[in-house]
């Protein structure tokens, strides 16, 4: 979770369930609050991309896959403390589909960026004491 404090980051993540209803989530852990956390897959974007083509790229850097059906679902602001470092984001909340099917029957998806924080996604079923980043994106699912 790379981000320059001091800095309004612009990013676009995607909520994408599965048929039980649970969302793809990117777990991490703020050592300062003792708190693990689910993010929404995505990343930031760069100069002159839009939101949806800025996840098409993340999904296809982060896992090597194509996303279908993207659409805008929510535009929030994001201001948090993360490992006690502020942080400021502008976040496209956006919902997708995976173009292949089958990519809804694996456990996890597997990170193949050489930078990556975490490992893998996971399938994630939220409940009222699950933690999502960006927070507003919970309202949305």
């Amino acid at each position: 979770m790379p981000f320059n404090s001091g800095n309004i980051r612009p990013l676009a993540v995607a909520i994408i369930q599965n048929p039980k209803g649970e969302i793809l989530g990117i777990k991490g852990y703020d050592k300062v609050k003792n708190e693990y956390f689910y993010r929404l897959p995505g990343g930031g974007m760069e100069f002159c991309e839009r939101a949806e083509q800025t996840l098409q790229r993340e999904f296809r850097e982060e896992f090597g896959i194509k996303l279908k059906n993207v659409r805008r679902a929510e535009v929030c602001e994001n201001i948090f403390t993360y490992n006690g470092k502020s942080g400021h984001e502008i976040v496209f909340i956006m919902k997708a589909d995976f173009e292949d099917d089958s990519l809804y029957q694996q456990k996890e998806l597997k990170i193949i960026e050489k930078e990556a924080v975490a490992e893998y996604a996971e399938w994630v079923k939220v409940g009222k004491e699950t933690i999502i980043y960006p927070e507003k994106a919970k309202e949305l699912f």
